[in-house]
């Protein structure tokens, strides 16, 4: 992304990321656990998140980036079980 930022000169661009996050992963090994090969048992999960990646954009340019957002920026929420592991709740 900083090339990209370098190469055209603003941060003022609409961008689609896609979640990888794995608890496990520490901060300082985040790097290393992007570059490394996908786990073969998370492949559909990066497929699915794919998908909803495209979604989101073919939103953005039927519906405009600000109604894209609105529609797709949302947290899925966790059960009563994902929630009583969180120290935030």
């Amino acid at each position: 992304m900083e090339s990209v930022i370098e190469e055209i000169g603003t941060t003022m661009f609409p961008r689609v990321r896609i979640g990888v996050k794995d608890e496990t992963v520490q901060k300082y090994q985040s790097v290393d656990y992007l570059l490394a090969p996908l786990a073969e048992e998370r492949y559909n999960e990066l497929l699915a998140a794919a998908g909803k990646a495209a979604e989101a954009v073919r939103d953005a340019l039927y519906l405009g980036w600000h109604k894209a957002m609105s529609l797709h920026n949302k947290r899925e929420k966790k059960t009563g079980e994902e929630r009583s592991g969180d120290e935030n709740g």
